[in-house]
């Protein structure tokens, strides 16, 4: 189970796949091989279309900047598809650094070389026409490292059956983000976030703050929030916002809940293993501070295995 680490990842790994962007060969090696996302399983083809955020009153606590931007890609039910491009998983640029930092460090089990990531295409078409009226609209929030591109079969096939899902990355502490005019930002984060509590702080609050300026900007009255390891986290801390109704928690645990942790103090009851991971025993612990310190959730069930554990939450 992977919890918002960064793994072995490095400053250095992150400067080296910067710096390979120079000259970068958009057509792969003849060997290299083209993985397919699966086909979405609704009744409405989906379009998709990327945009970004500009929090003008949070200053970017990993890069220094006055500002805080965020990027958002949008996928919703289209009416129509035809004449339309279907948009790449990752851009050329993105895939670049996810062939050397994500399948290279950060997710060991994927293939570090024979990959072409850039010539994998999504099954949503850039900037189709979206099907007439008001949609329900889920939120989601990658995995610590994640970027919002590796949501993206789960997010398309919620769109086929009718919803307006966006994903939105947490620049800094994402491998790659690509805004829409373009630009890549690197992971800017040092890897002593999963040694260091109060970094380890400072990135969670980051994430929660993130969270709320997106949910501020929705033209919706009532949203769902889903994400995986800090992602879920992020999204059960969520709804504390009074546009959220229900969240998804993917393997995230909430040892940052304000009151449950400060700064540098373990969670009471929360007693990590080595690797930091709350122990099984004192998961319900968590549970019951999230119903007492947010207005309205009930926890709905929790799906829990040797290796996961799925909270489903929702508000009165």
């Amino acid at each position: 189970m992977r919890r918002r680490t960064f793994l072995t990842a490095t400053t250095a790994t992150a400067a080296t796949a910067a710096s390979a962007l120079t000259g970068i060969q958009t057509a792969s090696a003849a060997t290299d091989r083209t993985l397919r996302l699966p086909a979405p399983t609704g009744p409405w083809p989906v379009g998709t279309t990327t945009r970004a955020l500009t929090d003008t009153q949070r200053s970017d606590p990993w890069n220094g900047a006055r500002t805080r931007e965020i990027a958002l890609t949008v996928f919703y039910p289209a009416a129509a598809v035809r004449g339309y491009q279907r948009a790449p998983q990752l851009a050329p640029a993105a895939a670049e650094v996810f062939k050397q930092l994500d399948a290279g460090v950060l997710h060991p089990e994927l293939p570090p070389s024979g990959v072409d990531w850039a010539a994998t295409l999504t099954h949503s078409y850039v900037d189709a026409p979206a099907v007439a009226g008001r949609h329900p609209t889920l939120l989601y929030s990658s995995a610590g490292a994640d970027p919002r591109t590796v949501g993206t079969s789960l997010a398309e096939d919620l769109a086929s059956h009718g919803y307006v899902v966006v994903t939105m990355d947490h620049p800094g502490e994402a491998s790659e983000v690509v805004f829409p005019d373009g630009r890549l930002l690197v992971i800017e984060i040092s890897p002593d976030v999963q040694t260091d509590p109060v970094r380890s702080r400072l990135m969670m609050d980051t994430r929660f703050a993130d969270m709320r300026f997106v949910l501020d900007q929705l033209d919706a009255e009532q949203v769902g929030v889903y994400g995986h390891s800090a992602g879920g986290a992020t999204a059960a801390v969520s709804l504390a916002h009074p546009k959220v109704r229900a969240a998804v928690n993917l393997e995230g645990y909430l040892d940052t809940l304000d009151g449950l942790r400060s700064a540098g103090t373990p969670a009471p009851g929360s007693r990590p293993h080595d690797d930091g991971r709350p122990s099984q025993t004192h998961r319900p612990l968590q549970l019951r501070h999230l119903r007492r310190t947010t207005t309205g959730p009930r926890l709905l069930r929790q799906l829990s295995g040797p290796q996961a554990l799925t909270q489903l939450l929702y508000r009165e």
